[in-house]
């Protein structure tokens, strides 16, 4: 999705089919944050995303974290078109599930997220964090199969 004006980039990575990279980029995106709370929902929201891309798109992955308008910025584009097919899922404690959580926990946390196609194939996935935020105020019932 393009940057609109005013907005700068603080994180640009790219992410090949190896899940260790999740880690280490989403340690990279929150050390380039300043904002401890906000910087903690950016790293869970990059986590998610990244996992995301690896499990059900196609690498090579593209992270991007900008700041804009107040916010700060995700975006994951993979190399797998159907931005329709995205869903993110019903409410987070609704989910009694051992998987799927990932992009309900990203809607949870974000103030706006969605996805796009990228032509000529290809998809990103985005999400806004603009309010200060702890992991911490995300409560679900239920239980976690891990």
């Amino acid at each position: 999705m393009p940057q609109e004006a005013g907005a700068w980039l603080i994180f640009d990575a790219r992410m090949e089919a190896d899940p260790a990279q999740v880690g280490v980029l989403r340690r990279a995106a929150r050390k380039s944050l300043n904002d401890s709370e906000r910087a903690e929902a950016v790293e869970l929201v990059v986590s998610e995303l990244l996992t995301n891309a690896l499990c059900h798109g196609r690498c090579p992955c593209r992270l991007r974290v900008c700041a804009q308008s107040g916010a700060v910025r995700v975006e994951v584009d993979d190399q797998t078109p159907g931005a329709a097919a995205v869903v993110l899922g019903p409410p987070l404690a609704d989910n009694r599930g051992s998987s799927g959580r990932g992009l309900q926990i990203v809607n949870a946390l974000a103030d706006r997220c969605g996805v796009i196609d990228r032509p000529p194939g290809g998809k990103t996935v985005w999400a806004e964090i603009g309010r200060s935020l702890s992991v911490e105020t995300l409560s679900v019932e239920g239980h976690f199969a891990f």
